[in-house]
């Protein structure tokens, strides 16, 4: 197939990939941003993990509306809405901290404002790849966009680390604002006559969450990887609440250490990435070798490993969840049929990121009980046993519904 097969052959695809590229390095100077900003104003583990859960809580709430969203609306025309919107937001958060007026609860409000949009704009994003490249390219598109993903996770914290001790907090979020630009302008300039047309119906809210919920519950395979995908994102991947507090309160690197282990996570995951990207294909049991290498390599970071062990194992931390997240994300798109791909992705959505609302102040709130290296250890040993339990359930997929 190639590494680069669905940018080669989907010129709208290649519009959207370039323009995330750039966002997303965006969003990462943000995350990274954010997160110094929020130690520094109160030095708690457990405030990151209350940002963090703000961010994600309307997920949690209102995630299976996203989905079905996703499978009404048009789905180009939303993202240029939602991305518009990221875009006011971060600006808005830019200003506050260059003016100085930053305080705590006005990050809280705007994390929880950054989630009420990402309801509409993660599963719609998700749905929209398959329009962009068909079944035979998924795969490869998918992994494609985590390398997206993670290219920016490995140059953005680093980048944000030299920004916050060059030039202040303020710049990584006026170029987040900024990088929002060239994710609308390439959706602006796609031929909506190359992506496929999915046939919309028009069912009221509540026909269409049953739908989407009876079929998640009585496809068997569908199940059992949504619920591995809650069990191991809720408690098994938290690392944005730990990592700072890693950095700042165990190995004393300051801003630009923290950045250089938030990218060490990211290179190892764009490894991944570009792996899953050339083979092209992925299975249940990738899937769930990567949550147990994964939850392996978590483990590790409770060990006294010092700088450079613990960008060791976060690096292979992040190629291990790459290997989980890409393919399960593969399997339940190439399973699920057309009509029903976006409540399936919200289903997705809300288990992976809706529920970090309950995770993340759960395990930010072990780290200040127990230390660090006890939140590692929970969540390192939660994705083991979930793949474990998945290896019982001998999971078969069926062909594209594509």
């Amino acid at each position: 197939m190639g590494t680069f097969a669905a940018l080669r052959r989907h010129r709208n695809y290649q519009l959207f990939w370039f323009g995330q590229l750039i966002s997303v390095t965006g969003t990462w100077l943000q995350s990274t941003g954010q997160a110094w900003l929020v130690l520094g104003l109160t030095r708690s583990a457990l405030a990151l993990g209350i940002v963090s859960g703000l961010q994600f809580l309307p997920v949690l709430a209102l995630g299976l509306i996203g989905g079905v969203a996703a499978d009404r609306f048009d789905k180009r025309r939303t993202l240029v809405l939602t991305q518009s919107a990221f875009a006011l937001l971060a600006a808005v958060l830019a200003v506050l901290t260059s003016t100085g007026a930053v305080r705590l609860w006005q990050v809280y409000a705007l994390a929880l404002l950054n989630g009420l949009v990402a309801v509409a704009d993660n599963p719609t994003r998700q749905a929209f790849v398959v329009d962009m490249v068909g079944a035979d390219d998924l795969p490869n598109a998918i992994a494609l966009n985590s390398a997206v993903f993670n290219s920016a996770r490995a140059i953005g914290p680093a980048v944000a680390g030299g920004l916050i001790a060059g030039v202040g907090l303020a710049m990584c979020f006026y170029l987040n604002a900024a990088s929002y630009l060239a994710v609308i302008a390439g959706l602006l300039l796609m031929r909506p006559e190359l992506l496929r047309t999915v046939r919309r119906r028009r069912e009221a809210v509540g026909a269409a969450l049953r739908g989407g919920l009876d079929y998640v519950l009585h496809n068997r395979t569908v199940l059992v990887i949504l619920v591995l995908l809650g069990v191991i994102g809720t408690f098994g991947m938290e690392n944005q609440v730990l990592i700072p507090v890693l950095a700042d309160n165990t190995l004393k690197v300051g801003a630009v250490g923290f950045g250089v282990l938030s990218s060490a996570n990211g290179i190892g995951a764009l490894i991944g990435a570009l792996a899953v990207a050339t083979h092209g294909r992925v299975s249940p049991r990738l899937m769930l070798a990567g949550a147990a290498a994964y939850g392996l390599a978590t483990m590790a970071l409770g060990l006294p490993l010092g700088y450079a062990g613990s960008a060791v194992a976060l690096g292979l931390a992040g190629g291990a969840s790459l290997l989980y997240t890409a393919a399960s994300n593969s399997l339940l798109q190439l399973t699920a049929p057309d009509e029903l791909r976006g409540r399936v992705m919200g289903v997705y959505t809300l288990l992976f990121t809706g529920t970090t609302p309950i995770g993340a102040p759960l395990i930010g709130d072990l780290a200040a009980r127990v230390g660090v290296a006890g939140g590692f250890a929970l969540e390192g040993l939660v994705a083991v046993a979930a793949a474990v339990c998945g290896a019982f359930a001998r999971l078969s997929v069926s062909e594209p519904a594509v």
